[in-house]
């Protein structure tokens, strides 16, 4: 089975296509997925990107909107999907439709302390052994055994760039994660625009319960799952390509869909 996707871009030009990576990860992840005409967007520490203490979603989800002018499209992998959720509720008005996938936090209610605790948990590994560690931790919760036994070519790309990365950077991603305001689940219900959720059937890091209980808050929503993992953009790109096809051929009637899709992976 080929690695890179074929899908073409979204029919409707007058909208952006913007991609928002997931953590530590740069704009040549979306190489396998198949739109070269998506525009994509580094957060501080990311893509050669400098360095910035302090950074929250808010301010992203803020940079995201004066960065590209005219109506948005957005995609959002795992952290990127929050960054999605902080802009369809900050920015609504800038926003024609969007995509959240594996991203099992969004509009999940946690104080500062217990955000703190998991956001240290995470940077951990970094802190006591460098991005090796970082990388050895991670790579069990985003790619299937399968993929990583076989020398699959995202898991050379998520190895390389993780080991680029600078440590402090890693530390800084959780400590942002644990310093945004979580999303309350009321301002997902006033979303107006009509939002895809993707949830990998092997995700052990976001799970799909998390990402069915998105579908049922957000109104103008329809979910699908599909067989693969957490970084399905890498280990998954056709899946994924071919989930993004059908939202832009749903995005122009937009209404509400509760049924959840099941998808071969095809």
């Amino acid at each position: 089975m080929s690695n890179t996707a074929t899908s073409v871009e979204p029919a409707q030009a007058e909208a952006t296509f913007v991609l928002l990576n997931p953590v530590a990860m740069d704009g040549a992840c979306w190489q396998f997925l198949g739109f070269p005409n998506a525009q994509t967007f580094h957060y501080p520490g990311h893509g050669g990107r400098p360095r910035q203490p302090g950074w929250t979603f808010e301010q992203m989800a803020d940079e995201v909107v004066e960065r590209f002018a005219g109506p948005l499209d957005l995609l959002g992998i795992s952290m990127g999907g929050a960054m999605v959720g902080h802009i369809l509720t900050r920015h609504p008005h800038r926003v024609r439709s969007a995509i959240i996938a594996c991203a099992g936090g969004v509009g999940r209610i946690a104080d500062r302390d217990a955000r703190l605790r998991s956001a240290n948990a995470r940077a951990e590994p970094a802190r006591q052994g460098g991005m090796r560690a970082a990388l050895d931790a991670n790579l069990p919760r985003w790619f299937t055994a399968f993929a990583r036994r076989t020398g699959h070519p995202g898991i050379d790309y998520t190895r390389n760039t993780l080991l680029a990365m600078e440590p402090e950077a890693w530390v800084e991603i959780w400590m942002a994660q644990a310093n945004s305001e979580p999303i309350p689940p009321e301002r997902l219900r006033g979303v107006a625009q009509p939002v895809t959720i993707v949830a990998g059937m092997h995700d052990v890091a976001s799970g799909v319960a998390s990402l069915a209980q998105l579908h049922e808050v957000i109104p103008n929503s329809r979910m699908e799952i599909i067989a693969a993992p957490h970084m399905i953009h890498l280990e998954r790109p056709e899946s994924l390509a071919a989930a993004i096809d059908r939202h832009f051929t749903w995005q122009p009637i937009g209404q509400r869909v509760d049924a959840i899709l099941g998808s071969s992976g095809l």
